[in-house]
């Protein structure tokens, strides 16, 4: 068996168009197969070794992660403690504002309503006077009347005596005169004197009487025209009032109308002041926060990074758009944080991160070396206006493993 080759026929077809058979000998299987055992145990440790360093770098990944949600949780807390802050400042600011012109609108009204009075005082006053001097005005008459009537009846009495004794002192002339007999003479000549003093004193009451008559009229009629003068001075002093009342009126009814209108201005601004503060500080306190990563196949085209595997997502209602396109549309402004972790084969390789057009900072990401995933990590702080978008470029194709993107507003 010695002089026997050991060994395997690789293909007998062909047999007829050579000199002799092709054969693998033992030795050489059993190398191949050693050698093919060797790569494939190699293979099986750069697999274990993988696999050991995806999971060093899913730890790595999820510890950075964690820090990320921890020192956005502390932001999110600090900001509700600012916008708390200014928020407790600006209601305090309003609040004294309205105190302040309340506190204007009560002192005005005060000083209206103290003029009111005074005024409400000197009118009850004029009337007041008015109604006493037209009970003196009445008493005055009553008692006029009462002294003229008293004066005409004692002077009627007077007269009607002296017209009786008149006539009884004719009937006695005639009876004298008739007897012409009788030679009394000096008793007739004394009879004719007192009969001619009897006339004059009837003449000086009668004179009398007219000049008490004539008193009696002239006080008649200055009482008349003093009543005349006091009922025009009345009406007069009425219709003073009466204007001074409707210009005070007048005047309260335009400073009413004044104050309303303005407490309606002030209603009118507080209510658009804080409309506006609400809106603002609405979009302040909105939150905003997106984390996606890379799926799919490792190998991404030059362009915008898509980042379509969504982790967290709170606030950003076009997600879909942000997961087809890789572009991240700012729909409430203000600013944003964002940072990025890229891993790719690629030594070298680099990002840049855009704004709108414009690249904002480029970074280095230097891969796979010596056995070692190093991944590149860039971050930067952004104000974004409404419709600005930002987004990861890659200005190659690479191949890029577990790589993310997160993206929250600060404020």
């Amino acid at each position: 068996m010695s002089g026997i080759s050991s060994g395997f026929l690789l293909d007998s077809k062909n047999s007829s168009f050579v000199s002799k058979p092709t054969y693998l000998n033992i030795a050489e299987y059993y190398g191949d197969k050693n050698q093919m055992h060797r790569d494939l145990e190699k293979l099986h440790q750069e697999q274990e070794t993988l696999h050991q360093q995806q999971e060093s770098y899913r730890d790595q990944q999820e510890k950075t992660l964690n820090l990320l949600t921890n020192q956005i949780q502390q932001k999110f807390d600090h900001m509700e403690k600012m916008l708390a802050a200014q928020t407790s400042n600006n209601e305090t600011k309003v609040i004294e504002a309205l105190e302040k012109k309340n506190q204007e609108l009560e002192n005005k009204y005060n000083t209206i309503q103290v003029e009111l009075t005074a005024r409400e005082h000197m009118y009850n006053e004029l009337a007041e006077n008015y109604t006493k001097l037209q009970e003196a005005m009445v008493t005055q008459d009553k008692n006029v009347q009462q002294d003229l009537l008293r004066v005409q009846a004692k002077y009627d009495a007077e007269i009607n005596i002296a017209v009786n004794k008149t006539l009884a002192l004719g009937h006695k002339i005639t009876q004298l005169e008739q007897l012409q007999s009788i030679k009394q003479l000096q008793t007739l000549q004394t009879l004719q004197g007192q009969v001619q003093t009897f006339d004059s004193r009837i003449n000086l009451l009668t004179s009398h009487e007219q000049a008490r008559n004539q008193d009696f009229l002239a006080l008649y009629n200055l009482t008349t025209s003093s009543n005349h003068e006091l009922e025009n001075k009345m009406n007069n002093q009425y219709k003073a009032i009466g204007k001074l009342a409707n210009h005070t009126m007048k005047e309260i009814n335009e400073l009413a109308n004044h104050t309303m209108n303005e407490i309606e201005q002030m209603g009118r601004y507080l209510n658009s002041s804080f409309s506006l503060f609400q809106q603002n500080l609405d979009k302040q306190l909105q939150k905003v926060v997106v984390t996606g990563c890379t799926t799919g196949s490792n190998t991404k085209p030059a362009g915008p990074l898509k980042f379509q595997d969504i982790k967290t997502s709170f606030g950003v209602p076009n997600l879909s758009s942000f997961q087809s396109t890789g572009k991240f549309t700012c729909l409430v402004p203000g600013h944003y944080h964002i940072v990025t972790t890229i891993m790719s084969t690629h030594n070298n390789a680099r990002i840049e991160i855009m704004k709108n057009s414009n690249s904002i900072h480029w970074q280095y990401v230097t891969g796979h070396h010596d056995g070692y995933w190093t991944p590149g990590t860039a971050a930067v702080a952004l104000e974004l206006k409404t419709n600005d978008t930002v987004w990861i470029k890659l200005p190659s194709t690479y191949s890029i493993y577990q790589s993310c993107l997160t993206i929250f507003k600060i404020n």
